[in-house]
């Protein structure tokens, strides 16, 4: 994200957070914990789609702002990591290993209707901004003996946007990925009582690819989630 970018999105969060404040102070507060499950995507034109794991954990604060509509916002983190071995003919094998922590800061709007038996079904909508804390990357390569081959696997992992140099790699530090990044959120669930059950899809809209900025990467996401109100 350049400076121009990042400028936008501070006062843009800036608007957004006051607003929500204000509106938020004369609505009562209803505050929830919640953990799940998140499996996200990382693609791109040029790149090998990856498919990450993870959990996700965080607190919210709830505003009900009329019988049905309502308001959230808080904080949640997300553990990732992908491990996976590629192996092909001659011996040769690609493996890559990540791990990732960030931070997210939802800010959405919702609507719930009663049911029965005291449930409620609910739905949502609203920008995550996201925070890269860490994340690394080690890559370890076994490839043909001889010079032919070797080459004719590299190029082919290239061509596949599968091949980076063996060793460890911090993706921030060595400007690979952009830590800010903005998503488009949706999802829905049920409550019953104190528990909710709530599942969503984040939808990445800028590019997180650091290192080259022409070729575009987003990293969108579904999860899954059991929440307490408390």
């Amino acid at each position: 994200m350049n400076i121009k970018t990042l400028t936008v999105f501070a006062l843009f969060l800036t608007f957004a957070v006051n607003i929500f404040a204000q509106e938020a102070v004369k609505s009562p507060v209803t505050f929830s914990y919640e953990v799940g499950y998140a499996n996200q995507l990382r693609k791109g034109k040029t790149l090998a789609t990856l498919n990450i794991d993870g959990l996700r954990m965080g607190v919210f604060f709830k505003y009900n702002f009329t019988n049905h509509v309502f308001g959230q916002t808080g904080l949640f983190y997300e553990y990732l990591h992908y491990n996976n071995t590629q192996r092909y003919a001659g011996a040769a094998n690609y493996r890559q290993s990540t791990s990732a922590n960030q931070l997210n800061l939802p800010i959405t709007a919702g609507y719930e209707v009663p049911l029965f038996a005291k449930i409620k079904f609910f739905a949502y909508g609203g920008p995550t901004f996201r925070l890269g804390l860490s994340e690394s990357l080690l890559t370890a390569t076994t490839l043909p003996t001889d010079s032919a081959g070797r080459a004719d696997m590299i190029a082919w992992l290239k061509s596949y946007g599968l091949y980076r140099a063996d060793g460890f790699a911090n993706m921030y530090k060595d400007e690979q990925l952009a830590r800010l990044s903005i998503l488009l959120s949706v999802g829905g669930g049920f409550e019953w009582n104190r528990f909710y059950l709530k599942s969503g899809y984040d939808y990445g809209l800028t590019n997180i690819n650091a290192a080259n900025k022409q070729k575009r990467t987003t990293q969108s996401g579904w999860f899954i989630a059991l929440g307490y109100n408390f």
